[in-house]
């Protein structure tokens, strides 16, 4: 049986990829519509990925 890193790595490789300057066009981030909610994605001055509600 594969352990949990192998199963996620098995998941990362087989679910579609984007790169993430692509996906978030500009400074004000992209809004996600997850049930209804909105959700901001963001990337950071230092080139980290910041989700908030």
């Amino acid at each position: 049986m594969p352990n949990k890193t192998e199963m996620h790595n098995d998941d990362a490789r087989n679910a579609p990829w984007i790169r993430s300057d692509e996906l978030v066009p500009g400074p004000s981030g992209l809004v996600i519509l997850h049930n209804d909610e909105p959700y901001r994605l963001r990337i950071t001055r230092k080139g980290k990925l910041i989700l908030t509600k």
